[in-house]
This record gives structure tokens, sequence and C-alpha cells, in this order.
């Protein structure tokens, strides 16, 4: 009796070995199994499945901005990133005579895929962070920029597929000075203004009277108003007078950002002064 409970015992020994290299060696296979026995994919760990800016952003475009500047307005910056890793930058130095320039070359991205190096750059750390739409210039070794004007180190995307031209559309006045549109009397109207192709008139409407002028872009972002002139209705019933805001935009006004269907107005570095929403096109 006791030798037959020994055998026993030994085919269940056996029998518990086969069951436990089987499990070893079926590990793997175990873990590509979901519940339900179906077969999933499981994600690389060594590095060359992990998600970065580089694999997983739509990166390339133009990204354009006006970084800051020691001694002049503020830096008109328009930098292209090109699939093929080649660059074309266009620094515009506000403020001064012969101030612009243009670099072209290749740009590498460092290990983590974050971040690009712009090649044989002219001037400037050439560091940029790749994050959704927006670049953030870096110092030397490669850290963000802190302190008041941290906020200015940014290079906006342009969504050119928005498919809304600078030109031909009817911009109405969404925020000015800081401060959003409010308008209250039934005889207001939002002031708007069309930028025309033809002799680059521009030509739109105050909140009180039409104006019409003239308007110059240039490489960089750069836009200026001239000429400007305007009808001489008399409008006292007006409970905030935007008009007279609006002609001091244009007057100060050096350089542009549009992004998707708004349209910002610039002076150097600083904030906006005016922000206007695309409301029709040509």
């Amino acid at each position: 009796m006791i030798m037959r409970i020994n055998m026993i015992l030994a085919v269940f020994a056996l029998i518990a070995a086969g069951l436990a290299a089987c499990s070893s060696g079926n590990g793997d296979a175990d873990r590509n199994m979901n519940t339900n026995g179906e077969r999933v994919t499981v994600p690389q760990t060594d590095g060359q499945g992990v998600h970065n800016a580089a694999n997983s952003l739509d990166w390339h475009g133009t990204y354009t901005g006006v970084l800051p500047c020691a001694d002049c307005e503020g830096i008109s910056t328009t930098l292209t990133l090109n699939a093929d890793e080649t660059y074309h930058l266009i620094s515009v130095y506000l403020g001064r005579e012969d101030g612009e320039f243009h670099s072209r070359g290749t740009f590498s991205w460092n290990e983590a895929g974050n971040t690009v190096r712009l090649i044989d750059i002219d001037s400037g750390t050439g560091l940029y962070l790749v994050t959704e739409n927006r670049l953030f210039y870096l110092d030397t070794d490669g850290n963000r920029i802190t302190g008041d004007l941290a906020g200015r180190y940014i290079l906006q995307k342009e969504h050119a597929d928005a498919g809304i031209p600078l030109k031909g559309t009817r911009w109405e006045l969404d925020e000015i000075m800081g401060q959003p549109v409010v308008q209250r009397g039934e005889d207001e109207r939002t002031p708007w203004f069309i930028l025309s192709s033809e002799e680059n008139r521009i030509h739109g409407f105050g909140g009180c009277n039409n104006f019409s002028g003239s308007f110059a872009l240039r490489e960089g972002g750069r836009i200026t108003f001239s000429q400007m002139g305007a009808t001489k209705m008399a409008c006292p019933d007006l409970e905030v007078d935007y008009e007279s805001m609006v002609f001091g935009v244009f007057e100060q006004t050096d350089n542009y950002i549009q992004r998707g269907n708004m349209l910002l107005l610039n002076r150097a570095e600083m904030a906006p002064l005016a922000v206007w929403r695309a409301e029709s096109y040509q």
C-alpha cells in the first residue's frame, strides 16, 4: 500500500513539473492574450516604440512670433521646419534699418526626440522645444526661458490649412487692448476691415465712420498701415469709443500673426494690440 501511494505521489510530482515548465515557456505568449483568449499587440519597451514629438506630432510647418530683443523693439521670427529636416529662418530686428536676416540649413533632434537644434545658425542658440503647435525658444543649456518675458519666447504654428486668406477676408474686431468687444446699443456695429490685393488698399468701419488707407506687407510677418482717412460722422451716444482705439491700433502696428480664423495685430514683442476674427472671405 505504501509503495502504491509513493508511486501516485511521484506521478503527481512529474505532472506538476511539466505544467510549471509549460507555464514558464508560454509566459510571453500568455501576456499577448487578453481575457477572451484573443491575441493582442504589446508595445515595445526598448525605446524604438516610444512616442515623442519627432515621431508623434505633426511638427513640420511654419512657426511665427516676436522674440524679445536686448537692443531693438523685438525680433519678428518666422521659422519653417521641413519634413526632410531642413529649415528656413527669417529674423527681422524691428526698428532697425537693414535688420532682416535669412538662414537656411539642416536641423537635428536630441535623443529624447523633443528638441531640435538648427545647424550653422548665425545667431541665437538655435534650440527649440517642440510641442503641439508651438516651439519654445531655449537657452544655451537647452532649458526653457524663465522670468517675466518667458511667455514671449514662443513661436506659434501657422495653420495654412484653415484656408482663410489674409487678403479679401472681412476681419471683425474681437478683442482690443486686452478687452473683449461688447456691443450694447442697437446702432452700434462691430468694427471691421478688409485688405484688398488691388494696390494694397484697406477699407472698413471703425464703429462710427467708414475708413480707408494703404498697407504694406513684408517678410517676417511685418505689416504697416498708412494714409488712413475716415468720414466725419459724429456718434456721441456710443457707450464705448472703439473707433479711436482702432485707429490707434493701425498707427502702432508693425507685425501680425494669423492663427486659423484669428488675426493678431501687434507692436514689437508686446501683447496683441487687437485680435480680429474672420467672418467671411472671398
